[in-house]
């Protein structure tokens, strides 16, 4: 795991064990077979950027919390979002939803979390902009029912970056509620670890 700078503002009295890492994400996904043309094999690896449906992902670990981040595509509809920048999420639904809120006010604002802000604009100044560069890319879901996911069992890249946090899918009636809920939950957890 790569070390990154400490948001200073968490290193005062009692905080001096804190310790964020890049972790490596595993993934599985298909490539062709250069030995026989036409045909694709499986292969597995790990990463510290992987390609998820078009969006570029890494994992960041605040003693011992997941915490993943996106280099946003600028596709996802939401105008007033940057295109090119680094921003938190909270996991990935069934249905390969990122759970980043329902507005661009809560992704630009960091949902309120001064470290979010901090490791979304240091990832900004050290990694960029990287929409039009490859990295592997993780093998989608072709889920259609959260009963069915689970029967098949989710993408490891998935289960890697869910650890810790509780996503939703998308467009239930419930969305918003668990998603909030989520984001709640991560908080706490976070705020645990690093007391």
């Amino acid at each position: 795991m790569k070390h990154i700078k400490l948001y200073e503002a968490f290193l005062g009295e009692g905080n001096s064990n804190v310790r964020v890492f890049i972790k490596k994400i595993p993934y599985e996904s298909v490539v062709w077979d250069e030995t026989y043309p036409g045909k694709k094999r499986p292969i597995q690896g790990e990463t510290e950027i992987l390609d998820v449906t078009g969006r570029k992902i890494l994992l960041l670990d605040i003693n011992g919390v997941n915490t993943p981040f996106y280099c946003s595509s600028g596709a996802g509809g939401k105008k007033d979002v940057p295109a090119g920048k680094w921003y938190p999420f909270f996991g990935i639904g069934f249905d390969g939803w990122f759970n980043k809120g329902s507005s661009s006010s809560e992704i630009l604002n960091y949902y309120n979390q001064p470290l979010l802000k901090y490791y979304g604009e240091y990832l900004d100044k050290t990694i960029g902009d990287i929409r039009n560069k490859d990295f592997p890319s993780a093998k989608g879901n072709d889920f259609v029912s959260k009963k069915q996911a689970e029967e098949k069992g989710y993408p490891i890249h998935i289960l890697h970056i869910n650890k810790d946090l509780e996503p939703t899918d998308n467009e239930s009636p419930n969305s918003i509620i668990n998603f909030q809920r989520n984001v709640k939950q991560w908080k706490t957890k976070l705020k645990k670890a690093i007391s």
